[in-house]
Formats: C-alpha cells, sequence, structure tokens
C-alpha cells in the first residue's frame, strides 16, 4: 500500500487559475508532478522542473522526502521477505529481524505523512490569499497511513509469532527424569545417608 501511494499523484492536489475557471490542474507525487494546463494533455515534470525554487530549500526538502520514502518502502520489503523466509525456515532470528525493521519503516512513513499533512495545511492557509484556488483531499497520504497501520499490524503479528516460538522452543527443551539422576553426586550422597 505504501508503495501504490509513493508513486500515486496525491499528496497535493490542487486547481488554479485567473479568470471564470480553474485553468491549471495540479497532482504532485513524492517523484513527480503531474499538470494540466488549459484542458490540455497532462504533462509529467520532476518537482525540481516544477518549483523552480532559485534557492533550492524546497528541492532539498523533496529530496529528503524522497529519501525517507524509499528507505521506508525498502525496510518494508525486507520486513515482508524475512516473514516469508521465516514460514519455512525454524529459525527465529529472522523474526527479531523483523520486530527491528518494521518500527523504523513504520516511523519513517509517519514522519512523512506528518510532513505532508503540514504542507497541506500550509497550502490550505494560502488559499484565502489567492483567489482561484481549489484544495481536494490528498488520496496519496490516506494511502501511506494505511500502509502505516499495516505495517504496525505485521510488527505486532511478527512479536507475537517470535514470542510464540521463542516459548514452544523452551518448552520442547528436554528436562532431566528422575531415572537420569541417578549418577548424580546429590543422589549418591543422600542414599549413603539412608
Amino acid at each position: 500500500v505504501f508503495l501504490v501511494s509513493m508513486v500515486t499523484p496525491g499528496w497535493l492536489v490542487f486547481d488554479y487559475g485567473g479568470g471564470p475557471s480553474f485553468t491549471k490542474k495540479v497532482r504532485t507525487s513524492i517523484f513527480y508532478v503531474k499538470v494540466c494546463t488549459n484542458g490540455n494533455d497532462w504533462e509529467y515534470l520532476s518537482p525540481k522542473e516544477y518549483i523552480k525554487d532559485p534557492t533550492g530549500i524546497d528541492s532539498l526538502y523533496l529530496l529528503e522526502s524522497q529519501i525517507q520514502s524509499v528507505v521506508a518502502l525498502v525496510l518494508c520489503v525486507t520486513s515482508s521477505i524475512l516473514v516469508i523466509i521465516q514460514l519455512t525456515s525454524t529459525s527465529k532470528n529472522l523474526l527479531f529481524f523483523v520486530i527491528i525493521l518494521l518500527p523504523v519503516a513504520a516511523t519513517l512513513e509517519g514522519v512523512l505523512i506528518l510532513e505532508m499533512i503540514l504542507a497541506n495545511i500550509r497550502f490550505i492557509s494560502l488559499m484565502p490569499l489567492v483567489e482561484k484556488l481549489r484544495w481536494y483531499f490528498p488520496y496519496s497520504i490516506l494511502l501511506s497511513g494505511l500502509g502505516t497501520l499495516f505495517a504496525i499490524v505485521s510488527w505486532v503479528v511478527a512479536f507475537v509469532v517470535h514470542h510464540v516460538q521463542s516459548r514452544k522452543q523452551d518448552c520442547q527443551t528436554p528436562y532431566l527424569r528422575m531415572e537420569e539422576t541417578r549418577d548424580c553426586p546429590i543422589t549418591e550422597q543422600s542414599s549413603e545417608k539412608e
């Protein structure tokens, strides 16, 4: 779900323009911006091309978001692969790595979601200043939130499975039986006293 949210152009969705109708439609993704001007075909631009910020601050902020989203995605995919491998393996060490990786991925996703929510709030605050500006619900944030929720649920499931497997392994360890204690020094001492 997080992968879908990364590639869909719904992080910041708005229309604007002068005159009686909206002349430009903008749909932003983390990696590209989709723009339609005057009802023509959609044009795909890199965020750097669209922002045209002379200071480079917005581009740096966007690069940080891109890196953050890719790292979160890689951690989620790695955790998923480890869980699948764990299903066919008897080792409990793989789930331990999943328990470590998933919270980091969910945290990165959560931070990205919060940053994008704040960007949308800042954008909405500009709406009264601009006459022709229409904002739409950022559906990619919702998809990303669902991906984060799935990561958290997966983490809880991995933790429970890891705990159950470790308890199961502890219960399967052989314990000494009474017959096996004859050679123990304690048993010999107690029989000499009788």
